[in-house]
C-alpha cells in the first residue's frame, strides 16, 4: 500500500486496526478492526459525518468490539498480524474513492467509503444497523467539500421529467475511467468558454451515455464546474408541446444554466 498517499489521521486508524488485531489475539487485521481505529480516532471527518446522521460512536464501537472479543481465540499472537483479504479491498476501495474525488491524499472519509463498499462482514452489519450507507456518506462528503471550495448555495432540485445524472455522480454511481481523456478534456475547456456551444455526441446511443456520464463526473470533481448539473431528458415521454415549454420555463429560472441531454427512445 501507499502509505504516503494517508494523511495522518488516515494512518494512525490503520495504526489503531493493527493494535486491535493484537489485543483481540487476531493474526489478521481485518475490516471489523479497520472499523475500531476509525472510530477510535475522535474528531476526524469520518466520524463528523457518522455523529451528523445520528450515530453514537462509543455504542457502536463497544458493540462491535463486544462481538469481536467473543470471537477471539484463548491463545496469544505469534507474530504481527496481517490484512485479511476484505481488509485489502476496502483500502484499494478506499484509494479509488480518493482518486475519483481527486483528492491528493486519502483521508478517513475515504476509509469510511471504503468499508461500506464491503457488503460482507460484521463491520458491514453493524454500519447498516446503524444505518449508514454508501450514498449518503459520498453526498455528505462532497456537499463538505463544495462548502469549503464555494459560497454555499442552494442546489436546484431537477424536475420530475428530467434525470439529473450529477447527483447520481454525487452519489458515486459514475466513477472517472482512464479512457476519453480527449473527449473529456474538449468538454471542459467548452464549458469554460464565455459562450458555451451545443455539444453533440455522435455514435450509439449506449457509448454516448457512458461518455455523459463521465461528463458528469468532470462536474463534480472540477472545482470550477461544481455549480453545473447534467439533465438527461427523454423527449418520447413528452405527449404535449406544453409539457415541453413547461420543462424549458423551469429550467430558465435556474442560476447556472444547466447542461441538457436529450434523446428519443
Amino acid at each position: 500500500m501507499l502509505w504516503e498517499r494517508y494523511t495522518e489521521r488516515a494512518r494512525k486508524v490503520m495504526l489503531h486496526a493493527e493494535d486491535w488485531a493484537i489485543r483481540l489475539r487476531s493474526p489478521f487485521i481485518s475490516s471489523e478492526h479497520i472499523l475500531l481505529g476509525l472510530l477510535e480516532e475522535e474528531d476526524t471527518l469520518a466520524v463528523q459525518m457518522l455523529e451528523r446522521l445520528g450515530v453514537d460512536i462509543h455504542k457502536m464501537k463497544s458493540e462491535l468490539e463486544s462481538q469481536l472479543k467473543a470471537q477471539a481465540p484463548a491463545h496469544p499472537l505469534i507474530g504481527s498480524p496481517t490484512l485479511t483479504a476484505p481488509a485489502k479491498r476496502v483500502l484499494i476501495r478506499a484509494a479509488d474513492e480518493a482518486r475519483s474525488m481527486n483528492d491528493t491524499y486519502l483521508d478517513t472519509a475515504h476509509l469510511l467509503l471504503g468499508l461500506l463498499k464491503e457488503r460482507e462482514g460484521l463491520a458491514a452489519k453493524v454500519l447498516a444497523k446503524y444505518g449508514v450507507c454508501y450514498k449518503e456518506i459520498r453526498k455528505r462528503l462532497y456537499e463538505l467539500k463544495s462548502e469549503a471550495e464555494l459560497p454555499p448555495k442552494r442546489r436546484p432540485v431537477a424536475p420530475q421529467t428530467a434525470e439529473d445524472l450529477t447527483e447520481r455522480a454525487i452519489e458515486g454511481e459514475f466513477h472517472p475511467v482512464s479512457f476519453w481523456q480527449r473527449e473529456r478534456e474538449r468538454f471542459v475547456v467548452a464549458l469554460l468558454r464565455k459562450e458555451v456551444p451545443n455539444i453533440l455526441l455522435l455514435g450509439n446511443i449506449e457509448t454516448a451515455l457512458l461518455l455523459v456520464q463521465q461528463f458528469a463526473c468532470e462536474l463534480v470533481n472540477n472545482s470550477l464546474l461544481r455549480e453545473r448539473r447534467m439533465l438527461k431528458i427523454d423527449w418520447s415521454k413528452f405527449q404535449l408541446a406544453e409539457q415541453v415549454a413547461e420543462l424549458l420555463n423551469e429550467l430558465q429560472k435556474w442560476e447556472s444554466k444547466p447542461l441538457v441531454v436529450c434523446w428519443d427512445s
